[in-house]
């Protein structure tokens, strides 16, 4: 439980910078970042075990949709020397969350000689909407930047998780946090001064992943998508 408090949710982005020559150079920008992952999976109407009480039916699904975006534009600087490349960003940028998850379940009897047909009890579930706020961090190298969240300190009591609201995932991502995901971006661009805007951008599917349930004669589906950007405008 207390590992999902203080969730880490990390993202790359490859940032094939050429070498330097000559002298060094300096771009200066103002940037917002977004980042959204989404989550949907299926297990259709299924029957399993068939007795006196007739066929014992489940079908369930849910769907999750994670957001984080930064409140206010921040400064980075990105500076060239011969033979490296490095980024400054801010220690931290705050940014507004969003965390939904719903999880629809049904299951019961379809009635025989010795019981008619019957509806089993919803489960318990904590499903809903949270609205955190992140600690957004980011490192740039010459390789690459990338950023980690974590909950801000002053939500440390609220209910940021979900304990009983089930979720299924496609393979490369994750109950807990978005998948880490790698970007590009044109290298020349960040000191090409006529590009006063440029996007970093990582945007990607998963899925759709099917996984059979034997025991209900029927086959469970997940997909996902993951993007998330970096806007960087020129000062």
């Amino acid at each position: 439980m207390s590992a999902m408090r203080r969730i880490l949710i990390g993202a790359g982005a490859i940032l094939a910078l050429a070498p330097a020559a000559g002298h060094g150079a300096t771009a200066r920008f103002t940037a917002t970042f977004a980042a959204t992952s989404t989550v949907a999976w299926d297990q259709p109407y299924g029957v399993g075990l068939t007795d006196c009480k007739g066929g014992h039916y489940e079908e369930q699904s849910g769907e999750q949709t994670w957001e984080a975006k930064s409140r206010t534009s921040f400064k980075v600087v990105v500076r060239k020397l011969p033979g490296v490349t490095f980024w400054e960003f801010p220690r931290t940028i705050e940014a507004a969350g969003m965390h939904s998850r719903s999880w629809t379940y049904h299951a019961g009897t379809t009635g025989g000689w010795c019981g008619a047909a019957a509806v089993d009890p919803p489960p318990d579930r904590d499903c809903g909407t949270r609205l955190p706020t992140y600690q957004v961090a980011f490192t740039g190298l010459a390789t690459g930047v990338s950023w980690s969240a974590s909950y801000a300190d002053w939500v440390g009591k609220e209910k940021l998780y979900f304990s009983n609201c089930t979720l299924i995932v496609p393979p490369g991502m994750d109950v807990d946090s978005p998948p880490r995901l790698a970007a590009k971006a044109p290298a020349k661009a960040l000191f090409n001064r006529r590009r006063k805007t440029i996007v970093v951008r990582a945007d990607k599917d998963y899925g759709p992943e099917s996984t059979p349930i034997s025991s209900l004669g029927v086959d469970l589906t997940a997909s996902g998508h993951m993007t998330w950007t970096l806007t960087l405008h020129r000062r």
